[in-house]
């Protein structure tokens, strides 16, 4: 059994934010094996959908990770930074999962358009709408 005292917030902390970079370094193994960065298709659908499901998972253990971290430094000075940080991160994470399951659950892959994700549409949409964006028009 293990010890209370060994699974501390920093250790939950430091635990989730490592398995975040690990699922993130499969996902982009995962991306590179493809040739995605040149346009590369990948081999399979289910190949893309555990493409993409390691990076939704890399974002969601991330955002745990900062989430812990945040409750750890609320004595310090720090606080407002961490919470803004994790927040912003949290919030910029449900966006990102959000758009990835809802492109794989219409089924789309990098073979319909290799470029164009629904949030690099989103976000493109988002800058043309500020008032430098009326620049780029």
């Amino acid at each position: 059994m293990v010890d209370q005292r060994f699974w501390s917030i920093q250790r939950s902390a430091g635990f989730f934010l490592v398995l975040g970079f690990v699922a993130s370094l499969v996902g982009v193994v995962m991306f590179m094996i493809r040739g995605g960065p040149s346009g590369g298709t990948p081999p399979s659908h289910t190949f893309f959908l555990w493409e993409r499901s390691f990076f939704m998972a890399a974002v969601i253990l991330t955002a745990i990770g900062f989430v812990l971290l945040e409750g750890r430094l609320q004595n310090t000075d720090g606080r407002v930074l961490a919470r803004t940080g994790a927040t912003t991160y949290l919030i910029a994470g449900i966006l990102l999962v959000t758009a990835e399951a809802f492109r794989m659950s219409l089924g789309e892959d990098s073979r319909s358009e290799p470029t164009r994700s629904l949030s690099s549409t989103l976000s493109w949409h988002f800058w043309r709408r500020r008032p430098w964006g009326a620049l780029l028009q």
